[in-house]
């Protein structure tokens, strides 16, 4: 592009006006030549000017597009794979270290959740992997409570993934360094629920392994023994009742097997004391088992005291306020890992349950 003023000489050379000579005449052609010359340096000007905003607008829209993204990024759910990937390298930590319950909320799927009678609220949302549904859980404190309990308000306090049908579950982070955290996700995503996995066994006539439960009265993991329905009468309880305590029966990985006691190989006793639960009988060794075997006799409190006062007077003594069962431990001497089978006296009798533990053949994966 010509300089303004190259463009302005050369139209005034155009009209021929550079001559001082020329009659008054040639003054008009002048004036008009600079109207033009100035319309021109306007005009050209302004497009200039035009140019250089639109330039600068062209060279804006990146930054409009990065804020879109941005506002995109806080619009997009929260998914299995982004938690894999925050389970990743320390991610999850950092990501709270610097960001706080910040770095959760930009998820559109994240809510809140309504938790009574609680020293702190939570937010969840819903996720999905291998046809398995879980559920995110991020605890977090209330200011009106944290300080009292060294915490800051709205500082997290645990992260969590529950697996739905089960309620297993594995924690991820805690602010509590007493509680341990363990971020391989993986292999509690591909956990297999079932009993079956361990052992072959067989099941009294008219009963098969049902439901699946992660948690559960002395075993970590069990699976309702229930008759083939899955519609047995339960036996009367308090709200609070350890499903276990009243359920027909179960069979269960047992890993505090610290309580086992053994002599020469033999599975020989078992300590235990608990809560509206007691042990009821002597122990006794089970012969014909592929393992080492204790019978054990437990007995529970299905009411508390209030709860048995509140059913005796609209049921009456219709009951027994406690349940009774027969226990078989399963292990080997020095593993880590036991069993347990558990069958309830209302439906079974104590040779159903001996029978029981001895057609259990364990599998590879069972110790």
């Amino acid at each position: 592009m010509k300089p303004i003023k190259t463009k302005f000489l050369s139209i005034i050379n155009k009209f021929q006006i550079l001559n001082p000579i020329h009659s008054w005449q040639k003054w008009i052609p002048l004036t008009v030549a600079i109207i033009l010359a100035a319309l021109f340096y306007f005009n050209s000007n302004f497009n200039y000017t035009s140019s250089t905003e639109n330039d600068s607008s062209i060279q804006s829209i990146p930054e409009q597009t990065e804020s879109l993204s941005e506002q995109t990024t806080e619009q997009q759910d929260f998914t299995i794979e982004t938690l894999i990937s925050l389970c990743q390298d320390n991610n999850l930590s950092q990501l709270i270290n610097q960001q706080g319950l910040d770095g959760f909320l930009i998820y559109k799927n994240i809510k809140p959740v309504e938790v009574k009678s609680s020293l702190t609220w939570l937010y969840a949302c819903s996720l999905s992997y291998l046809d398995r549904e879980y559920e995110l859980q991020i605890c977090y404190w209330l200011p009106e409570n944290a300080l009292s309990y060294g915490h800051i308000g709205y500082e997290i306090d645990s992260v969590t993934i529950l697996e739905l049908e089960t309620k297993d579950r594995q924690l991820l982070y805690s602010s509590e360094p007493r509680f341990k955290a363990n971020t391989d996700i993986l292999p509690f995503l591909e956990k297999q629920y079932c009993m079956e996995q361990y052992m072959t066994l067989s099941i009294p006539e008219n009963y098969h392994l049902g439901r699946y439960e992660a948690s559960g009265f002395l075993a970590d993991d069990w699976q309702i023994i229930t008759d083939e329905t899955e519609t047995y009468k339960e036996i009367p309880h308090g709200d609070a009742t350890p499903e276990p305590w009243y359920a027909s029966g179960g069979i269960g990985i047992f890993n505090h097997t610290e309580l086992l006691h053994f002599e020469n190989g033999n599975l020989t006793s078992f300590s235990y004391l608990g809560n509206h639960s007691w042990i009821s009988s002597e122990p006794e060794p089970v012969n014909g088992c592929e393992v080492p075997s204790l019978l054990v006799e437990f007995s529970f409190d299905l009411f508390t005291l209030p709860q048995w006062e509140d059913y005796k007077l609209q049921y009456g003594e219709t009951t027994s306020p406690q349940s009774h069962f027969w226990y078989i431990f399963l292990a080997k001497e020095n593993n880590p890992t036991a069993y347990v089978v558990f069958l309830n006296q209302t439906y079974f009798t104590k040779e159903d349950a001996i029978r029981l533990a001895q057609s259990i053949q364990f599998t590879e994966k069972a110790f």
